[in-house]
């Protein structure tokens, strides 16, 4: 199935994010201040919520091979 590895993905990003509430909270901190720069520019939000969802996406990678 075509982008069946990006859903996974996505849900091991909520499934980390749900087991280390300091990521989450580090994930909901970045996007409220991106929201609160402009709550219209969704180019420039997606963009600045990139490096740390890269980030926390490594993270839940190694962390699932852990488990």
């Amino acid at each position: 199935m075509a982008g069946a590895t990006g859903w996974r993905d996505w849900l091991l990003f909520r499934d980390y994010l749900r087991v280390h509430p300091e990521a989450a909270h580090r994930y909901a901190t970045l996007k409220a201040e991106l929201a609160a720069q402009d709550r219209r520019d969704r180019v420039r939000y997606r963009s600045g919520k990139a490096p740390l969802i890269g980030e926390l996406m490594d993270e839940a990678r190694a962390w699932s091979s852990l488990a």
